[in-house]
Formats: structure tokens, sequence, C-alpha cells
């Protein structure tokens, strides 16, 4: 089917990602060092895609993703009230053409492009409404809207669901007679287990539901490959792992750029792309494939795991670590024997003797010596608490996460889960268990005793 128009759902608070959509809207949360929106946007135009309307919210998120859209000549924004995707999806629509379909995405999600082709590829009328649908993560129905199928036909869609198999994964096709169902969308949605308590916004799940009650087919199509909403801080993880896996772990030959230097004492054991200027110096270990990019530089004994994304202009050195599969992003330096697993933001500093395991929020300043636990003592997982949701996530339960353009003194150490907000810091020899609220300083309060000592104390 040919789909010229795509709508673009941005306009969530994304309260439960906090610390990280304190200081952005998750549309520009980083995915192996692109914003998650202009990777989407990339692929909606890979598929046809001519222009696309993003619903954006009222305030300084929104205003943040309508400024870093402005040069987009196939973009317009309109700004939506944060109350529901049917309600964001009919902010759009004075904006699209009302006789054509439109590709329908929410704009917090990380999919394979070959997702998007087979939700395309399925069918041949225009006036249809198909859904992408996909497994829960961690085989866990809570927290998702389940999608009721038989074979590729969906029957129902259903929020909070207590068991299932398929989830609603934020991709569409709509067609041009779907528009009566968006606008009346009922608030809040009635499709719950019973017992259940729906929030009070207007679901695009709940129009597809009224299509489906007055005798529309509804298409269900199975995601080939992998798809991530990101919903909570650990499936930044998730997505970055994923994108890293696609683009580092299928390089099946070297992609050096002229200008780029390998030293002979470098030990590469994979494939490489090194983008131009980008610098692999003597007693590098790259125990696998990687990527480094643009001015960046691995030297003076880096170990380097396997598919791994090193960011523009980054110092990777002195004999630290990197954890397989991690992300490091533009400007970061990682130095003398520090050890990361996981994913840095731009402009972070992790240097001397640290072990962190995590996501490091942009231009985050990581003091000496300061460490993370992975495992705790009953060798279980963290219980996160979402705006009010607990889990234990199966990917990240024990990771840590620090928001953006925070501190750490020497010697922190910070328990498995733990999350420091944006704009906050920690005291040097703090030992933090639990979350801290952005915006905080937080202090060992100690309590020294003096005592009488001299010459005499030595017994001559």
């Amino acid at each position: 089917m040919s789909v010229t128009q795509a709508a673009v759902l941005a306009a969530g608070a994304g309260k439960k990602c906090w610390p990280y959509t304190d200081t952005r809207p998750k549309a520009l949360l980083p995915v192996a060092n692109r914003a998650l929106i202009d990777r989407l946007l990339s692929q909606l135009r890979e598929v046809g895609v001519e222009s696309v309307v993003v619903a954006t919210a009222p305030g300084e998120n929104g205003d943040a993703l309508r400024r870093h859209l402005a040069r987009e000549v196939d973009v317009t924004c309109v700004t939506v009230e944060p109350t529901g995707t049917a309600a964001a999806l009919e902010g759009c629509l004075p904006a699209l053409d009302d006789t054509r379909p439109i590709l329908v995405a929410y704009g917090d999600i990380v999919t394979h492009g070959s997702n998007i082709d087979a939700l395309l590829s399925t069918g041949q009328r225009d006036d249809v409404v198909r859904c992408l649908v996909d497994g829960f993560p961690d085989d866990e129905p809570r927290g998702w809207i389940a999608a009721e199928t038989s074979g590729e036909q969906l029957d129902r869609l259903v929020g909070g669901a207590r068991s299932g198999s398929r989830r609603l994964s934020g991709l569409f096709v709509l067609g041009p007679s779907f528009r009566e169902f968006v606008k009346g969308a009922p608030n809040p949605m009635r499709s719950v287990p019973v017992g259940g308590m729906p929030g009070r916004e207007a679901e695009l799940a709940s129009a597809v539901n009224a299509s489906i009650e007055n005798g529309h087919d509804v298409g269900a199509v199975d995601a080939p490959e992998f798809h991530v909403d990101v919903d909570k801080p650990w499936h930044i993880l998730v997505a970055n792992v994923a994108v890293v896996t696609e683009r580092v772990g299928t390089l099946e030959d070297d992609e050096i750029h002229p200008s780029a230097s390998v030293h002979e004492g470098a030990d590469i054991r994979g494939n490489a792309y090194l983008g131009p200027d980008a610098t692999v110096g003597d007693r590098v270990v790259m125990d696998g494939n990687v990527w480094v990019e643009k001015g960046a530089t691995v030297t003076n004994g880096a170990i380097i795991g396997g598919d791994c994304l090193i960011g523009r202009n980054a110092s990777v050195t002195d004999y630290c670590h990197l954890g397989s599969r991690s992300v490091v992003g533009a400007d970061c330096r990682v130095g003398h024997a520090a050890e990361f697993g996981g994913v840095l933001f731009d402009g972070v500093a992790v240097v001397h003797y640290s072990q962190l395991s995590g996501i490091i929020g942009e231009r985050t300043d990581i003091g000496a010596a300061t460490v993370s636990g992975g495992l705790r003592f009953d060798d279980g997982k963290t219980v996160h608490d979402t705006n009010g949701f607990r889990e234990q996530p199966d990917v990240g339960a024990n990771a840590v996460y620090l928001g953006d353009f925070s501190r750490t003194g020497v010697n922190v150490v910070l328990h498995p889960g733990v999350k420091l907000g944006a704009y906050s810091c920690v005291g040097p020899g703090a030992i933090l268990t639990d979350d801290v609220d952005s915006g905080t300083l937080v202090e060992v309060k100690q309590e020294l005793v003096e005592h009488s000592w001299g010459p005499e104390r030595y017994g001559w």
C-alpha cells in the first residue's frame, strides 16, 4: 500500500521515564547517539512518506521538540494537550489529507524498518485499519495494551490485561473512514479487566475497538524484528542494545576512513568502522566489532567489548573498560581504569577507577571511585516504582540511572537500581540506597571525634 502521510504522536508527559524526561521529551532520547524521533523520521521517509505531522505537548519539553524539528521541511508540528493518543491524533487531523490513509506512529518507539515494511505490505484497500503487534516484554502483560487476535485479525484491545501473548505496538495504518472513531474515542478507555482502573485519557486503542464493534475488519500484523516501546528508563538500554547490535554487530568487513588511523599495536578481534579522523592507538584491545565515529580516540590500552559504539570526539583511554554493546555519546571522556557498561549520553566524564552499569545522563560528571553495585545480596532484581507502577524489569533492574547535568563526588556508592534526578549532586562518600529527586544535593552527615595527640604517644 502507498502511504505518503504520517502522524507521530509525541505529546505524552513521559513521567514513567524519569529522570530523563525532566530535561527533554522522550522523542529526543538518544538511541545509538541519535535522537529517537530522527531515526523514526528517516524510516518513514524510506517507505515513501512525504509529509509528517507531529503532535507535541505545550510547555518546555514540547518547545524543545518543536525547535528540534524546526528545520525539517516535510514536518509540521501541532501543539495538543497530553490527554491521550486519540486526542493527540485528533489534533493532527486538520493538517492531514482526509481522503488518504495515514501511517500513525507513537513518538517513543524504536522499531526495525522491517516492521514498518510488514505493516505497509499487508492488505490492498486504502480504507482499512491495521495495527502492528508484538510479544509482551518479559512475557508481562501488566502496563501494556494487550491485543487479542484471531490469526491476522484483531479482535479487541485490552488495557492492563492480566494475561495474553501480544500487545499493541504503537504503529498503525488508518484509512479515511477511521477519523470518526478518533473523534469519538471514549475517555477513559473502557476495555479493561473487571477491577481495572484506566487513566482519564482518550486512547487510540479505544477508537480501534469502536471500529471493530461497528463491523470493520482490523488487521493485526506481527512484528518480524525488534520493537521497543520506550516507556521506562531501562527501555532506553533495551533500545540502544537492539540498534547497536543491528548496526555494529552486522559489520562484515572493516570500514576505515582514509583520515582515520589504527596503531599497529592495537588488537582488533572483529570488524571496525572508523569515521573521519578517528584514532585507535597502541595496546588497545577491541574484543569484537566496534563503531568509532568522527574524531573519537581510543588509546593507551583501552579495552572495548564487542558491538560497542563510540560517539563523535569522545575519548576512551588509559586502560578503561567498556562492556559489550555499550554506547558512548559524543564528547564523552572515559579514562584511567574506569569500567562502564550501558549508555552514556553526550558529554559525560567517567574517570579514575569508577565502576558503573546503567545510563548516565548528559554532561554528568562522575567523581573518582564512584561505583554501582549490580548484584544484590539476595541475588534478586530491584523493584522499581515508575510513577506509582511497581515492577521488576528483566533487563536493567539492577542498573543505575543518573539524570542529566548531575555530579557525584569521590567514593560515592550507588545501590542497585538507584535513580538520581537531573540537576543533582551527591557528595563525597555518600551511599545511595534510594532514588534522589531532581534538583537535590545529598551530603553525608558525619560526626568527628577529637583526641589529644603528640610526641608523648611514641615512648621516648
